[in-house]
């Protein structure tokens, strides 16, 4: 019911849309099927191509006698098929070379995939709030600039709620100190002894010294346990 009829009236005729005229001639025919071959055999090259990929892959690349010799059947294939879709021609020569690049490539990677694995880092945390947790409502930030020992040294700290506002914040420079370590805790004890005369409370303190944090839990649990 999709066949509109003629407007003219004329009556229905056959047409053969594979000529100009739409009369069939064996020139048009032969044209034709010519495609119709061209095109399956294009099908069939491709269907045992991937076929021929598969067997490659199932062999024992990591033998290094066969694998040469199963990569440059890969290129002599690749090579054929360009011949006959595109009508390129490549020099034997020329498949050979990247058949031995092809082999290099292939050693490299296997020599990467026989190494050990190094074992995986831990995740850092993304943002000042992966590190002070839910609970938290205030936090510090101390930090302390030292360049020698016969210096004097900057120190300062800021502290924050617990979106990120800035609150209220403090600088001073202080006598050398022998380390940049000890600036660092001289930092803290500037930031700690001014929060309390402000009546701050439940403050988490963050610094970008691991040592010092890590003297000063061990320094807490000694003297919790004292104190039990």
């Amino acid at each position: 019911m999709r066949l509109r009829p003629s407007i003219t009236g004329s009556d229905d005729r056959l047409y053969w849309r594979y000529s100009k005229t739409g009369s069939y001639t064996v020139k048009s025919g032969y044209h034709l099927q010519s495609q119709i071959d061209s095109e399956q055999e294009r099908l069939s090259d491709t269907a045992q191509s991937n076929q021929l990929s598969q067997v490659l892959l199932q062999q024992n690349m990591g033998d290094t006698k066969n694998n040469l010799a199963l990569l440059l059947g890969w290129r002599i294939w690749k090579m054929r098929n360009k011949l006959l879709f595109q009508n390129k021609r490549e020099h034997i020569t020329h498949t050979i070379n990247a058949a031995i690049i092809d082999k290099k490539l292939w050693d490299e990677a296997m020599k990467l995939k026989e190494q050990p694995q190094l074992p995986s880092q831990p995740t850092l945390p993304n943002s000042t709030s992966d590190i002070i947790g839910e609970d938290t409502m205030l936090y510090c930030i101390a930090d302390a600039s030292w360049k020698t020992s016969n210096e004097l040294a900057g120190i300062g700290w800021s502290l924050y709620s617990k979106e990120g506002t800035l609150l209220i914040q403090g600088s001073s420079a202080i006598d050398p100190t022998e380390t940049a370590l000890q600036a660092e805790a001289m930092a803290i004890l500037l930031a700690v002894q001014q929060l309390h005369a402000l009546h701050y409370k439940n403050v988490m303190f963050l610094g970008d010294w691991a040592q010092l944090f890590n003297n000063l839990d061990i320094s807490l649990q000694r003297e919790n346990k004292r104190n039990n």
